[in-house]
């Protein structure tokens, strides 16, 4: 029962009055631990123990109220060895009266069997059943708040607490209050936090321009389509991927090609080792040895320390070789050298080095055509050309474009920081009639310019030519290619590469557009 009247501290015994100043070092020492920051129930159950061992109590429970006040919910326990514990849910019907007493915060003092009220009917019979002869429940109070209360049992025999000593338990109420604010708080700010994560994936998914699976069945996560020609291709890496063959990937600049090997390697054996890319055009001949196979110190001048090349470092992996058709003709014997016997020769060493690497190859050349003109080896070729992948042209997959102008609409969007622009359907079909010579990696300038520049709600886009945007299907893809570098070129004042030149606006590198003005014999007039 609630004590009826304090007891003055100056009329304690002595032994009683020396368990209260210990009682009050107690909390002292305890109160860090229970008002501190939480470590996952560590310091909580430390100071239960500590208040059970010095109170010389059986158990102690902290009891949540739930929020319809319809149950009281064990969340924290500490029980001697011995001690049955309280179980975790007490529904109302079981416990009415003390289901009262803590929803009007009522401190409840057991002091034995006989203490219990007669209304206490379920109490007592719950009291026998477990062997409980004492007990002692305080409130806990946030404010006017009830949250539940922390109680205490004795198993062996009555006990009863002086009013002193029950003013300092409160003391316990109250730092346990604190905590259950605390994490409720906490629990409360995690329940926001999920629930703002959940809505933005909602608005997300439920965006219009979203609502169409831009992957195929294969789960390449990069690559974007669902046209027969992307599904064909994307069907040889699926058989390819888990074996070690060579791959030769063909297809025209910025068709994707460098996606497609990744996806090879993602599928192989070889996923959990690197996979190392060397662009055989952007390095210069006096520097590409190196770089593939490595060189010894002293071998050339500048070369103060050995270095490893991109096959060593790849070694268990993957070496993805793009523009493999700019490669030089002496590289292309030692290339070849690795290919059949998986050794190679470091620059300025005549030691043998044993790789294990697996090589796909890519190319916007025809190999044919440069083996014809004594620019690639026939037998590399043929090493290299075990399993082809021909990367479809974005002109060929015109169902596609929707798909990646979405997808680049999105991932921009979030780079740039702005809202993803609504699109209207005229802008689409604009976009899938344009040739796209530059492929999937113009549309992608194509859209990020849009978007820098757009200023209201919907997407404005800048194809390069408005006299380029229907493709003439009276041209062959030659002559269109040829058309549209010619035109780029004049408007550059026939610059090639740096800031502003046709390399840069074609989103191509220099060399390769060299090569195409080459093969296609485009002149500069007189």
């Amino acid at each position: 029962m609630a004590p009826k009247s304090p007891e003055d501290e100056s009329a304690l015994s002595e032994p009683d009055a020396d368990i209260l100043y210990r009682f009050v070092d107690l909390l002292a020492e305890l109160w860090p631990d229970l008002i501190g920051p939480d470590d996952g129930d560590g310091n909580l159950e430390r100071a239960m123990r500590r208040i059970v061992e010095f109170l010389d109590v059986d158990r102690m429970s902290i009891i949540e109220l739930s929020l319809d006040g319809s149950e009281l919910v064990i969340t924290r326990s500490y029980a001697r060895e011995g001690t049955f514990l309280p179980p975790d849910i007490i529904h109302e019907s079981q416990f009415p009266w003390l289901t009262r007493q803590i929803r009007a915060a009522r401190l409840v003092q057991i002091k034995s069997l006989e203490d219990i009220p007669a209304e206490a009917v379920e109490e007592r019979a719950f009291a026998r059943a477990e062997g409980l002869v004492a007990n002692v429940t305080i409130p806990l109070l946030a404010g006017d708040t009830v949250l539940g209360a922390v109680g205490v049992g004795w198993h062996r025999t009555p006990h009863h607490w002086s009013d002193a000593m029950l003013k300092r338990f409160r003391l316990i109420g109250r730092a346990f209050a604190n905590l259950l604010v605390r994490r409720r708080m906490e629990t409360s700010l995690r329940g926001a936090y999920e629930e703002i994560r959940h809505l933005q994936q909602q608005m997300a998914t439920d965006c219009a321009f979203l609502q169409e699976e831009i992957k195929t069945e294969h789960n390449f996560d990069d690559i974007i389509g669902k046209s027969a020609a992307i599904r064909n291709s994307l069907r040889k890496v699926g058989k390819v991927g888990p074996y070690d063959t060579t791959v030769l990937i063909l297809g025209e600049t910025g068709t994707g090609k460098e996606l497609f090997a990744r996806a090879v390697h993602d599928s192989s054996s070889r996923r959990d080792r690197p996979l190392l890319k060397v662009n055989c055009a952007a390095l210069p001949p006096s520097l590409i040895e190196s770089e593939l196979f490595g060189h010894i110190r002293g071998a050339f001048t500048g070369a103060i320390e050995n270095r490893v090349g991109r096959f060593e470092a790849a070694d268990g992996g993957t070496v993805f070789l793009d523009e493999i058709g700019e490669l030089p003709l002496e590289m292309q014997a030692k290339l070849l050298r690795v290919l059949q016997y998986g050794e190679l020769e470091k620059l300025g060493s005549s030691e043998t080095t044993q790789v294990d690497v697996r090589i796909i190859a890519a190319t916007n050349r025809n190999l044919e055509e440069e083996i014809q003109q004594g620019r690639f080896r026939k037998d590399l070729y043929y090493r290299l050309r075990v399993f082809p992948i021909d990367i479809p042209p974005l002109r060929e997959r015109a169902e596609d474009v929707p798909l990646l102008l979405k997808a680049f609409l999105v991932r921009i969007s979030r780079k740039l920081g702005k809202p993803v622009p609504k699109v209207a359907k005229s802008t689409v079909e604009l976009l899938k009639a344009y040739a796209w010579p530059g492929n999937v990696r113009e549309l992608e300038s194509v859209v990020e310019y849009g978007v820098i520049v757009s200023e209201g709600s919907m997407l404005t886009v800048e194809l390069p030519r408005a006299s380029a945007v229907v493709a003439d299907k009276s041209r062959t893809l030659a002559e269109m290619e040829r058309h549209h570098i010619l035109e780029t070129l004049r408007e550059t004042g026939w610059k090639i590469a740096g800031p502003g030149g046709a390399a840069e606006r074609l989103a191509l590198h220099p060399n390769t557009l060299r090569s195409r003005i080459r093969k296609l014999a485009i002149r500069r007039p007189d």
